[in-house]
């Protein structure tokens, strides 16, 4: 679990309208080989490691 004080160093939410934090971060979850689970804003993300394919 990823906190939004910790989510926010990386990913502002200032200038982060419609989607493009959310699609940053799921980006971000895809190049490691992770599932990101953003819960409600302000509250923060789980990211958990996939398998190996």
């Amino acid at each position: 679990m990823v906190f939004e004080n910790e989510l926010e160093r990386i990913w502002p939410t200032e200038g982060r309208e419609n989607g493009t934090r959310a699609a940053a971060i799921q980006a971000f979850a895809k190049a490691n080989n992770l599932s990101a689970v953003i819960h409600d804003p302000g509250w923060g993300a789980t990211f958990k490691k996939l398998s190996d394919p």
